[in-house]
């Protein structure tokens, strides 16, 4: 009987221990449901973020582009405005010129 007694006792702490554990099991399986719900959050974050970043850095980078090409533009302009301007200089000077010679004469 007292190895009845001690068995029953020893069948009643395991399934006291086995209880335990369970529920130990059942406490980190939830802790670990909600640590992944949080990284999966946290990384759903940082992806709108990078992906506004990409989307400002596109903006930036095209105005750079449009800028760029606008300013190569102006240059073109400005570059063919100097070579017009010079030009009239040098028709302006030559006429100067002509002007002053019939001056002399009159």
């Amino acid at each position: 009987q007292a190895q009845l007694s001690d068995a029953q006792g020893e069948t009643a702490s395991y399934k006291q221990k086995k209880m335990d554990l369970e529920e130990l099991i059942e406490k980190t399986k939830d802790s670990l449901i909600d640590e992944k719900k949080r990284v999966y959050d946290a990384l759903e974050e940082k992806d709108t973020q990078i992906a506004n970043l990409d989307r400002e850095l596109a903006e930036k980078l095209n105005e750079a582009h449009t800028s760029a090409s606008a300013l190569k533009k102006s240059k073109s302009k400005l570059k063919l405005m100097t070579k017009s301007y010079n030009s009239e200089k040098v028709r302006a000077d030559a006429l100067d010129e002509k002007i002053q010679k019939l001056n002399q004469f009159a």
